[in-house]
């Protein structure tokens, strides 16, 4: 079994993948935040810096793409190869109502008929015009089950069986449901049955015991990816390999090197605390007597009022994983 990190926008960057991987060594890969690939065929300042292969070796990472042209999906898959990475995923699962409306993410659910052109061409380019034919890259797709409904999930699966993906990482939701509800087994069963690539699961995945019942009943898959529940919980996939659990000596470590770093990285600028506290919105959870203590962090406007606040919480706050965290 494989245990992937899904990218969650704006806070698990370069700085925390690295600190993670340090602490917690046990992810096999780590997935980027998604590349927009566009008309300008160029990589933005954040982009590059966070495909650059020095900022990631230390674990396996793989490229994510957004787009909806054969043209610059085969771009930015030529780019990724440059870059040393032999995986590129693309990204049919972002709910976004920026990306949505574009046809792009999991809009491209809702027209399947395009969505298997752009796939045609996009192998047929891929067949002709790789630059460098001895390094060959898989491509894998991460989708939803559909835009608004999922009565299009049987041609969804047959496109998945008709081109050569490397595997199938399927969170089980519509679109619109956005994060909201619980995962639709019942169609995540449809496409672990009738896909005939390697199959991946995402969704919901909070504990050791989720990912017992998941594996129990889909017992053929090849990885399961989280993302929020690693946020809570970073030692999460230690726990599910049969691990010891998180304890508040290792939590504090890991806030400490991440925050450390970012202001390091960011300058001490206004960014840091905005990602830490947007972190806390997860980590919180591990705290749930803690209230009083999570208002004075999110009120810090100073690096040093906030390491104040976050150190009075970690002394005085007693630490409890909740067997599922409440989004």
């Amino acid at each position: 079994m494989n245990f992937y990190f899904a990218p969650m926008e704006g806070i698990t960057g370069v700085t925390f993948r690295n600190a993670h991987r340090e602490l917690f060594p046990q992810m096999d890969r780590y997935y980027g935040p998604f590349i927009a690939a566009t008309q300008t065929l160029s990589l933005k300042k954040k982009e590059m810096r966070d495909t650059d292969p020095d900022n990631n070796r230390a674990y396996t990472y793989v490229p994510q793409v957004l787009t909806n042209s054969p043209e610059q999906l085969l771009w930015a898959v030529s780019e990724m190869q440059t870059r040393g990475y032999s995986e590129v995923n693309v990204n049919l699962g972002c709910p976004s109502g920026t990306v949505v409306p574009k046809f792009k993410g999991a809009g491209m659910l809702g027209d399947t008929d395009r969505l298997d052109r752009l796939f045609d061409e996009f192998f047929g380019l891929m067949g002709r015009k790789m630059p460098d034919e001895t390094r060959p890259v898989r491509i894998s797709v991460k989708t939803r089950i559909g835009l608004d409904d999922k009565n299009g999930l049987p041609k969804l699966i047959a496109i998945f069986n008709r081109y050569p993906f490397s595997e199938i990482i399927v969170h089980p939701r519509l679109r619109t449901d956005f994060y909201k509800g619980t995962p639709d087994l019942e169609a995540f069963q449809m496409c672990a049955e009738g896909i005939t690539r390697p199959v991946a699961y995402n969704g919901d995945l909070f504990s050791a015991e989720d990912y017992r019942r998941i594996t129990a009943r889909f017992p053929s898959l090849s990885g399961v990816m989280m993302g929020r529940g690693l946020l809570v919980n970073p030692a999460l996939v230690r726990e599910m390999k049969g691990g010891r659990p998180l304890s508040k000596d290792e939590l504090r470590r890991f806030h400490d090197l991440l925050f450390s770093r970012l202001l390091e990285e960011m300058q001490g600028s206004g960014n840091v605390l905005f990602r830490m506290k947007e972190l806390w919105y997860y980590m919180g959870q591990d705290f749930p007597d803690a209230g009083p203590y999570i208002k004075k962090v999110k009120k810090a406007k100073t690096p040093a009022d906030y390491r104040t606040a976050a150190d009075r919480l970690f002394d005085e706050c007693a630490m409890r994983v909740p067997e599922r965290p409440v989004f």
